[in-house]
């Protein structure tokens, strides 16, 4: 907050977390095999975009207070 930058890991992250968690307290007798394997990819997509996010150096701010561009 201090320094006017916007943390866009913490959305990709923060996502994982809940839908882990959602998986996890999921009743299987009650849930179709399909929808766990969508759950499934949902978070290997979430872990992949933060991953690209993070390797790109997209969340990595320059000195001078920006963002370094994907491009």
């Amino acid at each position: 907050m201090d320094e006017n930058v916007i943390h866009v890991e913490v959305v990709p992250s923060a996502c994982m977390i809940a839908i882990a968690r959602h998986a996890m307290n999921v009743g299987f007798n009650n849930v179709l095999p399909l929808a766990m394997i969508g759950i499934g990819a949902i978070i290997v997509a979430l872990a992949i975009g933060y991953y690209y996010l993070k390797s790109v150096g997209f969340l990595n701010p320059q000195k001078d207070g920006s963002a370094q561009a994907i491009e």
